[in-house]
């Protein structure tokens, strides 16, 4: 399927941001002020940044919120009224902060819950689509959910360098998020491989009866492009899929590990803190772009079964 722009920035950053909140809101009140304010208000950014990409997505933005009314049979309206109700608790706890308020560990366990719930809404919105076979898999979600707690301990990580405070178990932690994020993509991409589309040309022309290799249409119906050619019928060579995959697996298992071993190389010479800071920007940085191609290639190689019809 085409890839569009809009919605990779939106389902890459917004994850970034929802799973920040997420781990923020299960130690909100043990963080000192500087680093939870800092970080309360770069997730806030970050998903409110990716909530406004997918409007760009939209023939008609104005209309968006037509979309939440039908939260009882679409995800799409489900992740929409969702990340309105999230918002609730982040501004109530960026409030507190600033008014030097105790945040309740109910406030914060209701964060982490709204944005788990949040990210996986937005996870559903492609895993129940069955016409998609590569989407529909019970790993759909837990690639979602993986890849954005990844994210957001990563730069909760860095949040913690720009105040000088070296967190050590968060490191450990992260290493484990990335070993995880990779164990359920590659398990992802080996499942979608092996996995038959929901239907054949034989199926969809009923003659089933026949070997679909032998089936060939006598013209093309459609002599110029249309729209379900251009969404529906994005097609990427698998050799560059292939090195995109290598590219991202790579980044996504090597980038934590190594930066950690390099903190552990370099940790008794002069201006710790600074490398570690910049380790820790370049190790975010590494991740981020794994997120994109993951996501991009996640659209690209979708194949949906409408396409069989051209």
């Amino acid at each position: 399927m085409h890839p569009a722009p809009s919605i990779i920035f939106f389902t890459v950053i917004s994850g970034c941001g929802y799973g920040l909140l997420m781990l923020l809101g299960l130690h909100i009140d043990t963080l000192p002020f500087g680093i939870a304010i800092t970080a309360m208000i770069i997730g806030f950014i970050l998903v409110s940044l990716g909530l406004l990409s997918s409007l760009f997505h939209l023939s008609h933005p104005e209309r968006a919120w037509r979309a939440l009314s039908q939260w009882r049979s679409s995800w799409l309206s489900r992740e929409g009224v969702m990340a309105i109700i999230t918002y609730i608790p982040i501004v109530a706890i960026i409030i507190m902060l600033l008014l030097q308020y105790h945040i309740p560990i109910w406030l914060g366990l209701i964060l982490s819950i709204c944005a788990m719930i949040t990210v996986f809404a937005t996870s559903m919105i492609y895993g129940s689509l069955k016409p998609v076979a590569r989407w529909s898999q019970p790993l759909t979600p837990y690639c979602f959910l993986a890849l954005s707690i990844l994210s957001g301990i990563l730069i909760l990580n860095m949040v913690f360098a720009f105040f000088g405070v070296i967190a050590s178990q968060l490191i450990w932690i992260q290493n484990l998020c990335a070993i995880v994020a990779f164990y359920f993509k590659l398990r992802w991409f080996l499942t979608g491989d092996r996995k038959p589309i929901a239907s054949d040309i034989g199926a969809a022309t009923g003659l089933s009866n026949i070997k679909a290799s032998h089936i060939k249409p006598f013209d093309p119906p459609h002599h110029a492009a249309n729209y379900l050619m251009r969404e529906m019928g994005f097609v990427i060579a698998r050799k560059h899929a292939q090195f995109l995959r290598y590219v991202m697996m790579v980044l996504l298992l090597v980038s934590a590990p190594l930066g950690h071993i390099i903190l552990f190389i370099i940790q008794n010479i002069n201006d710790f803190y600074i490398w570690y800071l910049v380790i820790m920007i370049i190790m975010t940085i590494s991740i981020i772009m794994a997120l994109f191609i993951e996501r991009w290639l996640f659209f690209a190689e979708a194949k949906h079964t409408v396409s069989l019809y051209y």
